[in-house]
């Protein structure tokens, strides 16, 4: 694993995101296992994001819940450059998967 990797999921950006995650969780009645996680991989020219922020959601459905992410995505986040566009579509694919249970 690159140290670039770890820098970028050990980052503020990262960290931020992380606690967006929960607080919305929160706010929309999810029930989070653990602390979102983040992974990487090495293989983005297979056309996968590079990092992807795993939830682990238990209520009031069961799922690991991915997002997947460029380096300038993470990053872009503290300084306000992508933190619109990354806040709306986790958001987004959790207020929909919230809705398909209830």
């Amino acid at each position: 694993m690159s140290r670039d990797h770890e820098a970028v999921r050990d980052s503020q950006s990262a960290n931020a995101i992380r606690a967006y995650c929960v607080t919305l969780a929160q706010e929309i009645g999810l029930t989070l296992e653990s602390s979102p996680y983040w992974t990487s991989t090495t293989l983005p020219a297979m056309g996968r994001k590079p990092y992807s922020l795993v939830l682990s959601v238990t209520e009031p459905f069961k799922a690991l819940v991915p997002f997947s992410y460029t380096r300038e995505e993470v990053l872009g986040y503290i300084t306000g450059e992508t933190k619109v566009a990354v806040q709306s579509q986790i958001r987004k694919e959790l207020e929909i998967r919230r809705h398909e249970v209830s």
